[in-house]
C-alpha cells in the first residue's frame, strides 16, 4: 500500500510521452479519462489520492488513543487535498473537480463524527 503511489507515479512518468496515443489511452481510458495531462502536477492526482489514503491509515493506527489529534491530522489531509484540487486543477472538468472537493468535506465530517 505504501508503494502504490509511488509506482503508479512512475507509471505515468516513464509513459508520459504515451500519453496522447491511442493504444495507451484505450488501455488507460478509466484512470486518465477525467485527468488534465498538460502538467505532471495535474496527472499526479491519483498518488497524491493514494498517498493520502496511507497518511490516513497511519494516523488511525498512531493516534488510536488520541483522538483529538487524528481528527485534527484528518481535517487537515483533507484541507490539503482540497487546495490541491484548487490550486493544480487536475480535472478536465468543473465538475469534477467539485464532485472532489464536496468528497474531501464529506470525508473530513465523517472522520470528525467517527473518531469525536
Amino acid at each position: 500500500m505504501i508503494y502504490l503511489p509511488i509506482m503508479f507515479m512512475n507509471i505515468l512518468q516513464s509513459n508520459y510521452d504515451k500519453l496522447d496515443k491511442s493504444k495507451f489511452v484505450i488501455a488507460y481510458y478509466p484512470i486518465i479519462d477525467e485527468l488534465d495531462l498538460s502538467h505532471p502536477s495535474k496527472y499526479m492526482y491519483y498518488s497524491v489520492f493514494l498517498m493520502r489514503r496511507v497518511i490516513y491509515v497511519f494516523m488511525l493506527v498512531l493516534f488510536t488513543t488520541k483522538p483529538l489529534i487524528a481528527v485534527i491530522g484528518h481535517s487537515s489531509v483533507c484541507l490539503l487535498m482540497i487546495l490541491y484540487v484548487l490550486i493544480a486543477k487536475p480535472f478536465k472538468k468543473k465538475v469534477t473537480a467539485t464532485l472532489t472537493i464536496l468528497g474531501e468535506i464529506f470525508v473530513s465530517f465523517i472522520h470528525i463524527i467517527g473518531l469525536g
